[in-house]
């Protein structure tokens, strides 16, 4: 994927954040506290709830950006750079 093309996929941070969530998603969330696997998201505050225990899991959670005030769509174009051939 060339820069323009990393542009047109992921023009904005919530492109970004979004497609996270689906690969998080896919990957499958784990709970931090009670280890349940079925969670539920929240949209207006971008976060999964255990339904067993209803703890909360953040978008970056388990993943380098996890304690990063850096924007998602910055660590993504960093990514995708570092990566490009």
């Amino acid at each position: 994927m060339n820069l323009l093309s990393f542009n047109e996929k992921f023009p904005d941070e919530k492109s970004c954040r979004m497609y996270l969530k689906l690969q998080r998603e896919n990957e499958g969330i784990t709970c931090k506290q009670c280890g349940g696997k079925k969670h539920y998201w929240l949209n207006k505050i971008e976060k999964w709830q255990c339904s067993d225990c209803k703890s909360r899991t953040n978008l970056r959670a388990g993943t380098m950006m996890e304690k990063s005030p850096i924007p998602v769509r910055t660590w993504f174009m960093t990514i995708h750079l570092m990566t490009s051939v």
